[in-house]
């Protein structure tokens, strides 16, 4: 340690796993102090030396300088001086409305393609109140998108012209749906996601990346979250919902959303955080009829 507190000291040597150590620690900081590790240029800058290559191990030496080093100490220096106060209480959403969200990308001779398509649902103290009396949807064309009166969106747009990654289209999908919700004054406690890119679900969950696009993008996510909370499950492309939206000249397939909602019905109770002791879930005789009226909303 005495490596990282003298400024004077040119390198900072120790084993992978030593390093890992003080990663470890200042993560944990982190977490208790909500911050994102997005913002944090540091951790981005240390992470990409941090881990063993192919021909290391974990106890091997490793040696950190020059601008590593220096953002190694700003971390630990930052860490080590934070002072842990009780934290000012949040109100977190009720969770009493949501809404089940299906995003895609598709990207070819670099051209990027999004689609998605959502629905709001509020729950009343009476089960759920659907805000919605009828399916009717809208056929758009591959630059418009609709709403109509029951908050139902369906999107599909020319993204992007340029050097990507379908990996930042993925993510991109998911911004501007987010962004699309928080336009429209229908943000709800929180959201639904299916979506069929593990890689882009990853980084979504871990809130970091190795890339200054991802990144960027990441953080529009969060931004358009707020106090939203983000419930996301893996859905196969085949059966995804938005990924004819995100193909141009491609017919939107109904039952697709449909299937897409019966699904998501199955994820509600994860998704607020109903759980009790023993990791299992228990029902009051009201939830239960709650369930009912729910999987007949989507039955519909």
């Amino acid at each position: 340690m005495e490596q990282l507190e003298s400024p004077s000291s040119a390198s900072w040597v120790g084993s992978y796993k030593e390093l890992a150590s003080i990663l470890g620690q200042c993560l944990w900081v982190y977490r208790v102090k909500n911050i994102r590790l997005y913002t944090l240029d540091a951790y981005y800058a240390i992470s990409r030396v941090a881990f063993p290559s192919a021909d290391k191990k974990w106890r091997d030496t490793v040696t950190i300088d020059s601008d590593p080093l220096a953002r190694l100490r700003e971390m630990y220096i930052q860490c080590r001086n934070i002072e842990f106060t009780r934290a000012d209480h949040v109100h977190l959403k009720r969770g009493d409305s949501y809404a089940i969200l299906a995003t895609d990308a598709s990207y070819n001779n670099n051209v990027s393609h999004i689609g998605f398509v959502c629905k709001t649902f509020n729950v009343g103290r009476n089960g759920i109140n659907n805000n919605n009396n009828n399916n009717n949807t809208h056929n758009d064309n591959d630059h418009d998108s609709h709403v109509d009166e029951n908050k139902f969106i369906k999107f599909r747009s020319l993204a992007l012209q340029g050097e990507s990654r379908i990996v930042y289209e993925e993510l991109r999908a998911v911004a501007m749906a987010l962004q699309r919700l928080r336009d429209e004054q229908v943000m709800p406690d929180f959201v639904i996601l299916a979506i069929d890119s593990m890689h882009a679900k990853g980084l979504i969950s871990k809130g970091m990346a190795n890339t200054t696009e991802a990144i960027n993008l990441l953080r529009e996510i969060d931004d358009h979250l707020g106090l939203s909370r983000l419930f996301m499950y893996y859905i196969p492309s085949a059966d995804n919902p938005a990924d004819a939206l995100s193909r141009p000249g491609e017919e939107w397939n109904e039952p697709f959303w449909v299937n897409c909602l019966q699904q998501s019905v199955k994820y509600l109770d994860v998704a607020r955080g109903v759980f009790l002791s023993g990791g299992k879930q228990r029902y009051s005789e009201r939830r239960k009829r709650e369930v009912e009226e729910e999987r007949e909303v989507f039955a519909k």
